[in-house]
């Protein structure tokens, strides 16, 4: 397998995943991916931080990593402004 149909199933991934939680089994029905390319794609967007995951009660859940973007104001003045970035662990 290379790198370049790992990414196409990361984009499967995503695009299943998105405003979804799915558990291991449901993943795999869903995108219709084998169990290697499905751990495979995991892997990719996990380096990449574009997934959550966790496990509750033995069964393995992911979900979608959304970052935040905000705005910080320190009071000092308007020419003080720098953009932080948060994360969001909502699905935790």
């Amino acid at each position: 397998m290379n790198k370049k149909i790992i990414g196409k199933n990361a984009g499967i991934v995503w695009q299943t995943l998105h405003n979804n939680t799915l558990s291991w089994e449901e993943l795999l029905k869903q995108t219709k991916l084998s169990p290697v390319e499905l751990a495979y794609a995991i892997g990719w967007m996990a380096r990449e931080d574009k997934i959550t995951f966790y496990q509750r009660n033995g069964i393995a859940f992911f979900g979608i990593f959304h970052e935040t973007y905000y705005e910080y104001k320190s009071g000092i003045s308007e020419n003080n402004k720098s953009e932080k970035k948060g994360r969001d662990y909502s699905l935790l």
